[in-house]
């Protein structure tokens, strides 16, 4: 998930327990909470956008093949799921 400022991401955060939790930029000047553990991790490429990210990695079908960021999780692949579900109602 993501968020457009800084601000709604920390008060997203604020409501979960998880204390080793942090709020990190990603692609496209967006907010999201990661692990501190995935600062850690080695960054990978977007297969949507290209730009590399550390955030949780996520599943780009039925866009792309390989991993997405979360910004493009989001603003595409999310929107095509329900594309395709509805196309098949």
């Amino acid at each position: 998930m993501t968020f457009p400022t800084e601000a709604e991401a920390r008060a997203a955060l604020a409501e979960f327990t998880n204390a080793t939790a942090v709020v990190v930029p990603t692609t496209h000047g967006y907010w999201t909470l990661v692990s501190a553990s995935a600062l850690k991790r080695r960054a990978k490429v977007c297969a949507i956008c290209g730009q590399q990210f550390r955030e949780y990695p996520n599943n780009p079908q039925p866009v792309a093949v390989g991993v997405c960021c979360a910004y493009c999780d989001d603003r595409v692949v999310t929107p095509a799921r329900i594309a395709r579900m509805e196309a098949r109602a």
